[in-house]
């Protein structure tokens, strides 16, 4: 089998953050070799933190995977510790809540954005989110309420 051809440049934004969506799964479409024109860029950093991609983003430029300038450098890391620092407060959150509802024996599942960062990510700083969702059965709804009040 050959290996994948990397494109120099790719001018389509949207072609390159559907690449960015696949960093790190095998069979990933190359992502271009030099640093991206900065209009190029700026619709591509804005797509990515739109979709919530920019920690996919950040470990493609931590690895040396999308090769980028000083300045695009600076942007991606200071809007993956913002986008971090979200999930810590949110993450923070969800084990008061996990303490408070099994201190009062009520049953709940995590959903979405902390669980699969955790559960389907080689590291969950890969995985942004911005809101926790927790499900608890439909008979013990009031008493879950009553905790979070």
């Amino acid at each position: 089998m050959s290996a994948a051809v990397r494109p120099a440049v790719i001018d389509a934004p949207e072609a390159v953050v559907g690449t960015v969506a696949a960093f790190g799964l095998p069979g990933a479409p190359p992502l271009p070799d030099v640093a991206l024109p900065d209009a190029t860029w700026r619709a591509l950093f804005d797509l990515a933190t739109a979709d919530r991609l920019t920690p996919l983003l950040a470990a493609a430029v931590a690895a040396g995977a999308l090769p980028v300038t000083e300045r695009q450098h600076a942007q991606v890391v200071a809007a993956h510790e913002q986008a971090m620092r979200l999930c810590v407060l949110l993450e923070r959150a969800l084990l008061d809540v996990a303490a408070r509802f099994e201190t009062a024996g009520i049953m709940y599942r995590v959903l979405k954005g902390p669980a699969v960062a955790h559960l389907d990510y080689p590291d969950p700083a890969h995985r942004a989110f911005g809101d926790v969702d927790v499900l608890v059965a439909s008979s013990a709804y009031d008493d879950a309420m009553a905790v979070l009040r």
